[in-house]
């Protein structure tokens, strides 16, 4: 059985699914001194140094799925449509499409814009209403949705 992850990043990795990213730490999480380089020098930070990456096979899926038509039993992706332009993520769908086998499985998951907007407004007013001018909501709503890392201090820096 074929199973796969598409854009599983260095925390969503599961056993019996090839993890496929197009990250370029993948790439980098291979040469150990070199991620320690790119870490003194400031160009990650402290989590992206602790990141594991090992057996995650870089792929651009929004090229080509390396699979043959109809050759995959399952497709798992979370959070990584929303990352991409349309076209490229048209292009995503269409790969899954062709390598999936006719009964295959896709399974999508993406943010719900609809209730986390709800969830942005409610919360923006409750704290308007008490004269508060926290940024909470906001910063909540880009993390989820957008999936942007806010706060230096909640991720350890850029």
């Amino acid at each position: 059985m074929i199973k796969l992850n598409i854009g599983c990043g260095p925390n969503l990795q599961f056993p019996g699914f090839v993890n496929m990213d197009n990250s370029p730490s993948v790439w980098i999480s291979r040469f150990p001194r070199l991620k320690k380089a790119f870490h003194r020098a400031g160009i990650i930070n402290d989590n992206q140094l602790k990141d594991d990456w090992s057996g995650v096979i870089k792929c651009d899926a929004s090229r080509r799925i390396p699979y043959p038509d109809g050759s995959v039993d399952k497709i798992y992706s979370s959070h990584f449509l929303e990352h991409i332009p349309r076209e490229k993520g048209v292009h995503v769908l269409r790969e899954c499409y062709r390598v999936l086998r006719e009964d295959g499985l896709l399974r999508l998951v993406v943010p719900d814009l609809l209730w986390h907007a709800d969830r942005y407004v409610t919360k923006t007013r409750q704290l308007l209403a008490e004269n508060n001018m926290q940024r909470e909501p906001h910063d909540e709503f880009l993390e989820t949705v957008y999936g942007a890392y806010l706060s230096k201090s909640r991720y350890g820096g850029f």
